[in-house]
């Protein structure tokens, strides 16, 4: 689903379409886009009896660093012996 909304993001994508392009049920596509949107993932728009899905690329973009924060300080061995009282990045090594 992310990858469809993301393919052309100029586009929005409604719950039939959804079910269309991956061969699935419509209330299984609700479920799924339920869950994205809970996390911040997607955002929805109401029009009239349809509902339209894009990405939250704001949200997707904090996502992304974090996740780049987490493999660059889980991944490199920690210099100060794990004594975070000596470490300058202590508010953002954890």
């Amino acid at each position: 689903m992310m990858k469809i909304m993301g393919s052309n993001p100029a586009n929005t994508v409604t719950v039939s379409e959804f079910a269309r392009i991956l061969g699935i049920s419509q209330p299984s596509a609700t479920k799924h886009l339920q869950i994205l949107y809970a996390v911040d993932l997607i955002d929805r728009k109401r029009v009239g009896t349809a509902v339209f899905y894009s990405l939250n690329l704001a949200h997707i973009n904090d996502y992304h660093h974090l996740l780049e924060l987490a493999f660059e300080k889980g991944f490199l061995p920690c210099k100060f012996g794990f004594r975070c009282e000596n470490c300058p990045d202590q508010e953002t090594c954890s």
